[in-house]
């Protein structure tokens, strides 16, 4: 059985076929150029995918927040989407799950990746913002409006920097993109002579990717920068740990890629931050499947539907 996934960001969208099994066989990726809206991203995905085997169904990822209606009720990066009837614009393809692209991924970790065989899992996933998903007792948890799980707008200091929502404090304000890059403008002030200072000078973002390559270059006020967000996201992962007690916690999208010059600090603090009876009951780790996380995961909760399997219910 043939499965395609569609995840469609505000900038791009990545498209996969898989079997049952979770295993890729085709895929592709396009401009999302999102402002043209559903109908002609719909014509340019049949274009891309004309010639795969037929899917017998697809499920559908997508950057914003759904409603318990599938509504796409807040998506900054997707606003020419927001009011439109996802279901039938997409329909050609056999769409039938939407579901929000984070859910997606932490569903496909559970299936088939890092989370595979748990019952209770959390995901944050950093990238251009921060996104959260939720498995609980082996369903995906959405709450009673089908907007729970948004980690990244847990609150971690009221007076803190503003986040994109308009909000103080959120874990968003230090571990989405602006948040790194603001790490960077400072410790690259706080360091003139620093590699990370001269990258800023000559007009690099220093988001995560900079930061990271900089620092596996020797640049310590990259390091430092890396371990201030580290620091954020420790503190986060405990606040999860208090909340949730799940099994794990898995950390995805792009900025995971910094790698232990991220994580290990997150550890440290995590640590510190844990009551001694939950410390390290719950490990933190880097998500298995890659940025095909939530394209992936779609096609398997559009499959999970499609055999009426118990894990796709909501």
């Amino acid at each position: 059985m043939n499965l395609l996934g569609i995840d469609i960001g505000g900038t791009r969208t990545k498209l996969v076929q898989i079997d049952s099994g979770g295993e890729v066989s085709q895929r592709g990726e396009i401009d999302t150029q999102a402002a043209m809206g559903a109908a002609a991203l719909g014509a340019r995905i049949h274009q891309t995918i004309s010639g795969w085997p037929k899917s017998s169904t697809a499920g559908l990822a997508v950057a914003g927040l759904l409603d318990s209606d599938r509504e796409l009720v807040q998506a900054p990066n997707l606003e020419a989407f927001r009011g439109v009837d996802l279901a039938a614009a997409f329909a050609d393809f056999g769409v039938a799950t939407i579901e929000n692209d984070v859910n997606c991924a932490v569903f496909g970790e559970w299936q088939v990746g890092a989370a595979n065989g748990l019952q209770h899992v959390a995901m944050l996933s950093l990238g251009t913002g921060v996104g959260g998903g939720l498995i609980l007792n082996g369903r995906l948890f959405h709450g009673a409006a089908g907007l729970a799980g948004e980690f990244g707008h847990m609150l971690l200091d009221p007076d803190g920097p503003i986040c994109p929502c308009g909000l103080n404090g959120h874990v968003e304000s230090w571990l989405g993109q602006r948040g790194f890059a603001r790490a960077g403008r400072e410790h690259a002030a706080a360091q003139p002579g620093s590699a990370l200072a001269a990258a800023v000078a000559a007009g690099e973002d220093p988001q995560a990717s900079v930061l990271a390559r900089l620092a596996g270059e020797g640049c310590g006020a990259s390091r430092a920068a890396l371990a201030e967000c580290g620091r954020w996201l420790g503190i986060a992962c405990a606040n999860l740990v208090a909340i949730l007690q799940p099994e794990c916690i898995l950390i995805a999208g792009g900025s995971s890629r910094c790698g232990d010059l991220l994580l290990q600090p997150a550890l440290d603090e995590y640590d510190r931050r844990c009551m001694e009876a939950a410390r390290r009951t719950v490990p933190v780790r880097i998500a298995a499947l890659g940025v095909e996380s939530a394209a992936i995961g779609a096609a398997l909760l559009a499959g999970a539907n499609l055999d009426a399997d118990p894990a796709a219910g909501r």
